[in-house]
């Protein structure tokens, strides 16, 4: 792993030597055709005498508007040829208007045909015939510069052998057009992204930032790049210094965002300081003052521009101190590198005569490496973004798994204990219904019999009562004990043969529309219970010849109903406390939270009626008075 971040941390640098050895390389080969170089000629004036004139970046600036018309401007310059000479070539780095050549007063290359755009501001070659050379006496150059705007601008250039220049000329027309439609292209392809990204998320302001650096930039490559001559020459340039202005203020908000810095004094200074600076500008330009314009900008923004790209640089190698990012030598690099190109700029400004470039701006080559290592950065940030989701996706995986198998393991400890706790009381539930059902019954017996011998048909009729009941607790046992019907047939067949015996018929009457009712075995011996305890009133108290038990289904439940032909019983018995049963069967109907109700109707007997819910209400019910007595 620590190869692979010592890799990433040496490929910027390395791509930024590479990149610097070509730019370099270029200044080179200008150093190498030192020779061939034209810096002096004659300015030839209709109305003016011959005057020597230095062709330097700012001396050849013509003063004046040209509103309609195109200017020109004529520049004359001798020269001697050898019979031995290599066949000549004129070669034109860099002048903002088209140009006519003539050698010897013969048109070599004519102007532009209707201001064709690809014919003008481009570095141009332009080979001379030897037949138009003269030996024996000296040959006449004339160059008519001619063009739109209130300058007509020319670079020293160079008059030498064919093959001496033209690499020359090669490589820089691939510099001046070439690379500077690949970094126009890939600023604004980058701009773009960035700026989607930014709307996509906007809590990333440090996006739109970075986007608004790379919009101000693609345009500032877009007038530097640009073919055409327009009227209004003092806006473009006006424009053009005012789109770097607005990248270095958005770049320098970017990289306060970017590493979470707040700033903002500094950075409302410097929006104040470029504002004032180019509203100044402004004024001079709409005044035709196109001199004074170019020294406040290129003596005041330029100096102004170097001092924040410094500022940046110094952000970016602290950053890259503290964090060790790799993706902050990317960022450091680009910054490197345009403070480098920026420098000569600057030199070139201030007519640095030994700089690589003597006459030529550099730093907006810096964009293409600076678009290149903010792509980087991007790419490792995805790439991070991904490999941290990755590596999260797997930890909670993980942590979903331990979770997974706690809570499976709690669960089979709460399960484990809920089954101890229902066994628990289940052993207590059949305790009690032992001690008050079967014990309750023999200790009754033998207490009796020990008093006075009981006769055998009464012993035999308890003892009946005794089976029965201890039958009654094991079906709730049993798996028909959690069904209601099947425990209430079992019931029947017992009490069809008791009653037949006691000289009393059973009626059994069960809806048919009723399938089953699952119910839970300490809530079915409840209900058994309740019709036990009412058929044995009936047949002790009521003197009943046919007991009924029937069951329906209502709206919200069941209706169980106990009736028969007894002498039934008065108004004080069916509240009564004590006797008849009913304190017992009013527990009985607590307790599978049912309406109990016993009453004689007009035409006799006595009626035990009870209303419970079906099995969800029933355990929502019983659900409910449990935690109100909690």
């Amino acid at each position: 792993m620590s190869r692979f971040r010592l890799l990433g941390k040496t490929i910027p640098w390395l791509c930024g030597a590479i990149y610097l050895l070509l730019i370099a390389n270029l200044g080179l080969l200008f150093h190498q055709i030192d020779d061939y170089k034209i810096s002096e000629v004659e300015l030839v004036s209709a109305d003016a005498p011959p005057t020597m004139v230095p062709l330097t970046f700012v001396s050849s600036l013509k003063e004046g508007r040209l509103e309609d018309e195109p200017g020109r401007m004529s520049i004359r310059h001798p020269f001697a040829v050898a019979d031995d000479s290599d066949q000549l070539a004129v070669f034109i780095p860099r002048l903002s208007a088209d140009v006519q050549l003539s050698i010897n007063k013969v048109a070599v290359r004519a102007p532009w045909q209707s201001y064709r755009a690809e014919e003008v501001n481009r570095p141009l070659f332009i080979p001379v015939p030897p037949e138009l050379l003269r030996n024996d006496e000296p040959n006449e150059l004339l160059l008519e510069l001619i063009g739109f705007g209130p300058a007509l601008l020319l670079s020293e250039f160079y008059l030498g052998p064919q093959e001496t220049l033209e690499p020359g000329f090669r490589y820089f027309d691939t510099f001046r057009h070439g690379l500077i439609r690949i970094s126009f292209t890939v600023t604004l392809v980058f701009a773009i992204f960035m700026g989607t990204i930014w709307m996509v998320r906007r809590q990333f302001n440090e996006y739109g930032w970075l986007s608004l650096a790379f919009l101000a930039f693609s345009y500032y490559l877009l007038l530097f790049m640009r073919d055409t001559q327009v009227i209004h020459f003092e806006l473009q340039i006006w424009s053009f210094l005012l789109a770097r202005a607005i990248f270095i203020c958005a770049f320098v908000f970017f990289i306060h965002q970017f590493l979470g810095l707040r700033r903002r004094r500094l950075e409302m200074a410097i929006v104040g300081f470029f504002g004032l600076i180019f509203s100044i500008g402004l004024v001079l330009v709409l005044r035709h003052e196109y001199r004074p314009f170019l020294s406040l900008t290129y003596f005041t923004s330029l100096p102004m521009v170097l001092l924040l790209i410094g500022y940046i640089t110094t952000l970016l190698a602290m950053a890259l101190g503290k964090t060790g990012h790799v993706y902050l030598h990317w960022l450091l690099v680009g910054s490197l590198l345009g403070l480098v190109l920026g420098i000569h700029d600057l030199m070139v400004v201030f007519d640095a005569q030994h700089w690589l470039f003597r006459d030529f701006f550099i730093s907006h080559y810096a964009s293409v490496f600076m678009a290149i290592g903010f792509g980087g950065v991007l790419v490792h940030r995805v790439a991070h973004a991904l490999f941290n989701s990755e590596d999260l996706n797997l930890e909670l995986k993980r942590l979903l798994e331990q979770k997974s198998l706690a809570l499976e393991s709690a669960s089979q400890q709460q399960l484990q204990q809920e089954k101890q706790l229902a066994l628990y009381a289940e052993r207590q539930r059949i305790i009690a219904d032992m001690h008050d059902g079967v014990g309750g019954q023999l200790v009754g017996l033998l207490a009796a019999n020990r008093n006075e011998p009981l006769d055998q048909s009464i012993v035999n009729h308890e003892l009946d009562q005794i089976l029965a009941d201890l039958r009654l607790v094991l079906d709730a046992l049993t798996p028909a004990g959690e069904e209601l019907l099947a425990a209430m047939a079992r019931l029947k067949e017992r009490y069809t043969q008791l009653l037949n015996r006691a000289g009393c018929q059973l009626d059994w009457q069960i809806d048919p529309t009723i399938q089953a009712i699952p119910m839970q075995p300490s809530l079915t011996i409840n209900i058994l219970r309740l019709i036990q305890e009412a058929i044995q009133n009936s047949l002790k108290h009521a003197q009943a010849e046919t007991i009924t038990v029937s069951l329906t289904q209502q709206d919200s439940g069941y209706r169980l109903t106990i009736t028969d032909d007894g002498v039934g019983i008065g108004i004080q018995d069916c509240f009564s406390t004590d006797g008849f049963g009913t304190q017992t069967m009013q527990k009985r109907a607590d307790a599978v939270a049912g309406q109990l109700s016993i009453s004689s109707p007009d035409e006799g007997g006595t009626e035990v009626s009870l209303q419970f819910d079906c099995i969800g209400n029933l355990n929502h019910r019983l659900q409910g008075r449990e935690d109100t007595d909690s």
